[in-house]
């Protein structure tokens, strides 16, 4: 990896069960100081009845960041092919400002990452969200180049709504080693599956290595153990919703 630009890390622990009220009790975490958010997933299912967008990489996802807030799409490809980032979308691009980046995902093992953030249009929201419209009309030109540049042509016709997910979000979580934390708790479907996941940040890889090591350890200390071999859970709160 020593010939790769420099890119960040942001490593994630998932915590998922019925006990999640003690997860969050051992992290000091209350919905009082939550901020609370809306997340729907879009994909459909092929032929063989497998996940059309995740098969190809690619994720789409609209987030309301409070509620009655505004509300913004993101198109992310993960895994990237790093050899088809290139020119715009490189990493370290800075041609769409601060809506793209790259990083990588590190949850059992990193996983590069590209993501092309937009605004949504409210007045086509509504019919999306019922899976009478289509979620390509909220993406940007930007947001639609991103999957054909890695080599998806048309990825955005006849995707269903998955969702919502209720999301509760913490930023500045402290554990007995690391300052740096945000914790996001989901909750979706009519069984109410809950996942509890803690991320943190880092300039590259090797500092994320040591940062991952501490944040274990703390999660340990407090009785707290991640699968380490579970699937992200964007990919779980998919197969749920959408019957793959």
């Amino acid at each position: 990896m020593a010939d790769e630009p420099a890119i960040g890390v942001e490593v994630k622990a998932t915590l998922e069960g019925d006990d999640v009220a003690r997860e969050l009790s051992a992290l000091g975490l209350s919905g009082d100081g939550a901020q609370r958010q809306t997340i729907w997933f879009f994909d459909a299912l092929d032929e063989d009845g497998e996940l059309r967008l995740l098969t190809a990489s690619i994720i789409v996802r609209l987030r309301q960041k409070k509620q009655g807030g505004k509300w913004t799409s993101t198109v992310k490809l993960r895994p990237a092919a790093l050899d088809r980032l290139l020119d715009d979308f490189a990493p370290g691009s800075e041609a769409f400002g601060g809506d793209y980046k790259v990083e990588y995902d590190w949850s059992a093992t990193p996983v590069l990452a590209a993501s092309m953030d937009g605004k949504v249009k409210d007045d086509e929201l509504a019919e999306v969200l019922t899976g009478a419209g289509d979620v390509g009309d909220l993406l940007s030109a930007e947001q639609h180049r991103l999957p054909r540049e890695a080599g998806d042509p048309r990825p955005f016709r006849g995707l269903r709504p998955a969702g919502p997910v209720s999301a509760l979000r913490w930023d500045d979580v402290t554990t007995r080693r690391l300052d740096d934390l945000r914790a996001e708790h989901w909750t979706y479907g009519r069984e109410q599956r809950t996942f509890l996941e803690l991320s943190l940040r880092a300039p590259d890889l090797e500092q994320a290595g040591e940062k991952r090591t501490l944040l274990l350890d703390d999660l340990a200390d407090l009785g707290l153990s991640p699968d380490p071999d579970a699937p992200p859970k964007t990919e779980t709160v998919l197969r749920d919703l959408l019957g793959a």
